[in-house]
C-alpha cells in the first residue's frame, strides 16, 4: 500500500499539497529537481508514520536511513525516489481483519513501514499525440506499507484493505480514499499448486478500488492455475488491471533490486529518534478502531451500529469524547454520549457534508462548547430541534456569534413556549377546522400532526410542538366531553 501521509508541505519541501490546484502550482524547485536544491525533512510526516506503526505494532526503529530509487519517468524530475529500502522506519506489526463468515479475525502481519517521496503524474487522455505532466504530487509524503504473504483469497485482501483505511482514517495519518489516489494499492500474487510447485511472485499496480482488488486477485490466481497446470513458468512481471475486462495485463518484466540501482541518500543525515520523541508519540497515538468501538458500546451506551459509523468517521472519536466530557464537566443535562451521537451523525453531520468540512477540520465556531451551547438551548425548550437546524448550518459556515443572537437572526428569536399565548393560538386553530375535529374525536389520531403544523406555520416554527400537543389533547379532551 501506498499511502498519501495528511500533511500540508511535502515530504522534503515547503511546498503545499492541496488538492484541486491548478496543474504545477504546487511545485517547489526541489521537487522540479533544480539543481542546488536539497531534501529537508517534514517533520509532521515522520510523526505519522511512527503513529501508524505504533498503531500497528510495529517496533519504531530509533534509527532509520534514506536511500535512492533510480528510474526513469518523465514523471521522476529527479530519475531517483527517495525512499527507505534497507532501514525503513518501522519493522513487523500485525493487524486483525475480520472476514465475513469467519468467528475468528485473520492476523495479518505487517512486514514494513517506509517515508518515501511520490512521483508526479502523467495525463495521457488530454492530448492524442503527447502526454503531459503534472508536478503537483510529485515529492508529497508517501508511507509504503508491506504485508507478509499471509492473504489467501480476493475476500481477505478486500478485507484487509477496508480495515486498513478504518485504521488510517481513526489514527488521522491520512484519508485513505482510494479514488483520488491518497491509497493505492499494489497486489502481489503467486499460486502454489497440489504438487507443491510455487508460481513466481506477480505484481498487480495501482489498484483503485476494493471490487478491483477482488476481482484482479481471482483472475491473476486462476492465470497462475493454468500456467502451472501446463507445467510452465510464470513470468516474473508487473501486470495492470482492466476493469472493463475483469482481466489483467503484462506491462513490464519485474525489475530487480539491482536494476533500481539503490545508494544510501548522501543529502540526508540518519533519521535518529530519541527515546523521549518516540514515547510520547507512542502516549499520544490513539486507540485501534476496533477497541474505540467496544469502548463506545460499554462505557457511553452506544449501540454497535452507531459505534462503527462514529469510529468510520475521521475525527468523530475524538470530537464526541471531548464534547461528552465537556458536557459532564458543565453539568449540561441532555448531552450524554447517545444523545450528542444523535446530532453528529444526523444534523451536524449533515451541514458539514453541505460545506464540504468534516470532523477532522472543524471552525472554531462549530467547537465541542459551541455545540453544548446549541444544544443547551435546545434542552431548555428555548429553541425547538427544528429551529437549531439553521443555526447549527450558520454556526458550521463560521458564525462564532451567540446562540440566541445567530437565532433570532436565521430562526426569528426563542421558541415560543408562553402557556397562555399557546392556549389562545391552538383554541383558534381548532375553531377554524371543525371537520379535523370532529375526525379526531371519531378515533382518527394522525389528525395531530395536522394541528401542530399549523401551530408551527403560524409562529414561523417557534411554537414549543411538545407544549402545543399538550394543550391540543387538553382542549380536545374536553371537546368530547362536552358532546
Amino acid at each position: 500500500m501506498h499511502v498519501q501521509i495528511k500533511a500540508n508541505t511535502k515530504l522534503f519541501s515547503a511546498s503545499p499539497t492541496g488538492a484541486g490546484a491548478p496543474p504545477n502550482s504546487q511545485v517547489a524547485l526541489f521537487d522540479a529537481a533544480v539543481p542546488g536544491t536539497l531534501p529537508v525533512l517534514n517533520w509532521g510526516c515522520v510523526e505519522a508514520a511512527v503513529r501508524t506503526g505504533f498503531a500497528l505494532g510495529g517496533k519504531v526503529n530509533r534509527v532509520s536511513h534514506f536511500d535512492r530509487k533510480h528510474y526513469f519517468y518523465a514523471d521522476l524530475p529527479l530519475g531517483f525516489q527517495i525512499t527507505q529500502q534497507d532501514h525503513p522506519l518501522v519493522t513487523g506489526g500485525m493487524l486483525p481483519v475480520r472476514v465475513d463468515g469467519r468467528k475468528e479475525p485473520l492476523s495479518v502481519p505487517i512486514q514494513r513501514i517506509q517515508l518515501e517521496q511520490d512521483t508526479g503524474k502523467s495525463l495521457h487522455d488530454q492530448h492524442p499525440d503527447h502526454s503531459l505532466i503534472d508536478l503537483n504530487r510529485a515529492g508529497s509524503a508517501l508511507m509504503e506499507v508491506v504485508t507478509e504473504p499471509a492473504l489467501s483469497s480476493g475476500e481477505e485482501a478486500a478485507a484487509f484493505v477496508r480495515t486498513f483505511q478504518l485504521l488510517l482514517r481513526h489514527i488521522g495519518t491520512s484519508s485513505a480514499n482510494m479514488e483520488d489516489g491518497s491509497l493505492r494499492v499494489d497486489v502481489n500474487v503467486s499460486m502454489r499448486s497440489g504438487d507443491g510447485r510455487q508460481s513466481t511472485r506477480c505484481e498487480i499496480k495501482n489498484m483503485n478500488s476494493i471490487r478491483s482488488i477482488v476481482k484482479a486477485v481471482e483472475f491473476e490466481a486462476a492465470r497462475h492455475q493454468e500456467v502451472l497446470s501446463k507445467n510452465e513458468d510464470v513470468a516474473r512481471e508487473t501486470r495492470t488491471f482492466d476493469v472493463s475486462s475483469g482481466t489483467t495485463h503484462a506491462l513490464r518484466s519485474k525489475e530487480s533490486a539491482l536494476d533500481y540501482r539503490f545508494m544510501p541518500e548522501p543529502d540526508l543525515p540518519p533519521l535518529v529518534l530519541t527515546e523521549e520523541v518516540v514515547a510520547e508519540l507512542e502516549r499520544t497515538t490513539p486507540e485501534l478502531p476496533d477497541v474505540s468501538i467496544a469502548r463506545l458500546q460499554s462505557a457511553h451506551g452506544l449501540s454497535a451500529k452507531q459505534a462503527a459509523t462514529i469510529v468510520s468517521i475521521p475525527g468523530a472519536t475524538r470530537y464526541l469524547l471531548a464534547a461528552v466530557e465537556l458536557a459532564a464537566t458543565r453539568g449540561v443535562k441532555g448531552c450524554d454520549a447517545v444523545s450528542l451521537t444523535k446530532w453528529l451523525l444526523g444534523d451536524l453531520r449533515k451541514s458539514l457534508n453541505n460545506a464540504q468540512l468534516d470532523f477532522s477540520s472543524l471552525p472554531a465556531s462549530i467547537s465541542e462548547a459551541r455545540l453544548l451551547e446549541l444544544l443547551e438551548a435546545v434542552e431548555s425548550s428555548t429553541l425547538s430541534a427544528r429551529m437549531a437546524k439553521p443555526v447549527l448550518e450558520a454556526m458550521v459556515a463560521g458564525d462564532t456569534r451567540p446562540v440566541d443572537v445567530v437565532s433570532e437572526e436565521v430562526s426569528g428569536g426563542a421558541q415560543l413556549t408562553d402557556a397562555a399565548a399557546l392556549q389562545t393560538m391552538c383554541k383558534e386553530i381548532l375553531e377554524a377546522h371543525p371537520k379535523q375535529v370532529a375526525k379526531f374525536l371519531a378515533g382518527k389520531n394522525n389528525m395531530m400532526g395536522m394541528f401542530v403544523g399549523q401551530a408551527m406555520k403560524q409562529t414561523s416554527g417557534r411554537a414549543d410542538p411538545k407544549a402545543a400537543t399538550s394543550i391540543f389533547l387538553e382542549l380536545l379532551k374536553e371537546y368530547g366531553s362536552s358532546r
